[in-house]
């Protein structure tokens, strides 16, 4: 049977009463005897004065808690990260257990010998995969059938799973999301088939949906863009932040947010993006746009701050510290909102609303597969067709009057 690392933090506010020192309580096994033991956290407590705040506090406690026990991190460790044996249970598993779960050979089993080959990925596509292959888990977990041996996985119980992602209320999914379980779940049972450990994939003949659920970013009208620009000017991080996005190209999730000075060569008007914070995995090069570059030099003056600093610190200039991960997301969401614009506007469209000017001004194609990044003029291509559409300037143009 599986023993539990640890039990998740909980409140205890005896009953309500606000009288009573509250405390959030989480358990964890010590790895020294095996034994579960108990952790009390009172800290804040005191300072909250209403039943309404001691909850409120308490709802932070348990979050920030709950995610450091997901992320691997342990309260016998000090300062490592601990290491599980089930990427599927948790996103990191803990050095300090060594043995593994002892089971059949289950799909949970051989998506966690795969999962390695991702690793080289994204970490939001590796984070991707963990999900969804968990949520197929959980999924065989509710058909009593988790423990079996993955050849019991056959193409029915997959039909199945992707009829529950299609129909049930809970996931009701869109046909791309659909299409990532697709591909995601046909790669870990390729690899069993290339390694031996099943004859043949049951991947094929699965049900389909037409579902649009589209929440994607979409390039920003032309007829939007100056009262947008107007709004943002007023705040000069995220200014700068569209400016990287629309004239380079970059991701605001990651390549911007963690962008250091040293990444910028004014003086060569390129930028060097390492590559573990690209998609590709790859180092990029990127080219600054003459007029990009009078801007960087006059209003940011790069050259006055420590190599190391991130471009886009905390206080509004650059720092020691980044920003949140959500913080410019929300910065242009409530100015966006403000406006009355569209919520397909988002803070990724302007890396979108950039390669559209860019194919407007005839900007060559291999010249913009560069500039994002791209593998090849295919990626660019998709791209193109799926993030700002079908483009004819000879249809716009030279289209005979009726």
């Amino acid at each position: 049977m599986r023993e539990k690392i640890c039990i998740l933090p909980q409140l205890f506010d005896y009953n309500g009463d606000a009288a009573k020192q509250w405390f959030v309580f989480y358990s964890y096994r010590n790895p020294a005897n095996g034994k579960m033991q108990r952790f009390r956290l009172y800290e804040g407590f005191t300072k909250c004065h209403t039943k309404k705040a001691k909850y409120a506090h308490a709802q932070d406690v348990i979050a920030e808690y709950t995610n450091l026990l997901k992320t691997g991190w342990s309260p016998f460790t000090t300062g490592e990260t601990a290491i599980y044996s089930d990427s599927l249970q948790y996103a990191a598993i803990a050095r300090t257990y060594a043995q593994k779960r002892a089971s059949n050979r289950t799909f949970s089993y051989y998506a966690n010998l795969f999962l390695p080959e991702v690793e080289g990925s994204a970490r939001k596509t590796y984070l991707n995969y963990i999900g969804k292959y968990r949520t197929f888990d959980n999924w065989l977990q509710s058909k009593g059938i988790q423990q079996n041996d993955i050849s019991t996985i056959t193409q029915p119980v997959l039909r199945d799973f992707f009829l529950y992602l299609i129909n049930d209320p809970k996931m009701h999914l869109a046909r791309i999301t659909l299409k990532k379980y697709e591909h995601m779940l046909a790669r870990l049972f390729t690899w069993c088939v290339k390694h031996k450990y099943l004859r043949q994939s049951p991947m094929f003949d699965l049900p389909d949906t037409r579902r649009v659920n589209d929440t994607a970013p979409r390039p920003i009208h032309l007829d939007d863009i100056d009262g947008l620009i107007e709004e943002i000017k007023k705040d000069r991080q995220l200014y700068l932040t569209i400016q990287l996005e629309y004239y380079c190209f970059l991701r605001p999730g990651i390549e911007i947010r963690q962008a250091r000075i040293s990444w910028f060569d004014l003086a060569s008007s390129r930028i060097y993006i390492p590559a573990e914070v690209v998609k590709t995995r790859e180092d990029k090069v990127i080219i600054i746009p003459d007029h990009f570059r009078q801007y960087l030099l006059k209003e940011w003056k790069l050259n006055l701050y420590p190599k190391n600093y991130y471009l886009i610190g905390k206080n509004g200039i650059p720092g020691t510290e980044m920003i949140g991960s959500n913080n410019l997301r929300n910065r242009f969401n409530v100015i966006r909102d403000r406006l009355g614009l569209p919520l397909k506007y988002k803070l990724y469209s302007w890396k979108h609303t950039g390669n559209s000017a860019a194919e407007d001004a005839g900007i060559p194609m291999a010249a913009r597969q560069r500039q994002n990044g791209h593998r090849s003029l295919r990626s660019t291509e998709e791209y193109l067709r799926h993030k700002i559409g079908f483009r004819s300037p000879e249809i716009q143009h030279n289209f005979p009057e009726l």
